[in-house]
């Protein structure tokens, strides 16, 4: 089932990368392109839902890839307590989505199934 998922994903990145890539007329833009499509898969909407992949899998909805802010830069360390509310927060979302995303799943998956 993770192979079906993966073959989707290849392939929407390979027909984005050719669109993107034909229509500047040069390789040189396929990183910003992968960053792009990757996002633009990520935030789509799960089938019959108008819930985002990335919002289903890790509770929250990803920062666009190129948006950035110069007058703060992310800070890497974090105390004992700020990591621990941040981990109570993502299980209580977690415990949230895993209801909504199961239906789905099988919903999604039995589409497939079908001829």
């Amino acid at each position: 089932r993770q192979a079906m998922l993966v073959e989707q994903v290849l392939r929407f990145v390979d027909k984005g990368l050719c669109i993107l890539t034909n229509e500047r007329d040069s390789i040189r833009v396929a990183d910003e392109a992968i960053l792009l499509l990757l996002y633009a898969w990520n935030s789509a909407p799960v089938a019959g839902t108008d819930l985002s992949r990335s919002l289903l899998a890790v509770g929250r909805k990803f920062k666009f890839p190129i948006d950035i802010s110069a007058s703060k830069h992310l800070e890497l360390t974090s105390t004992p307590p700020a990591v621990q509310s941040y981990t109570k927060d993502l299980a209580k979302l977690l415990d949230a989505s895993l209801p909504v995303a199961k239906p789905l799943l099988e919903e999604h998956r039995a589409y497939h199934r079908e001829p």
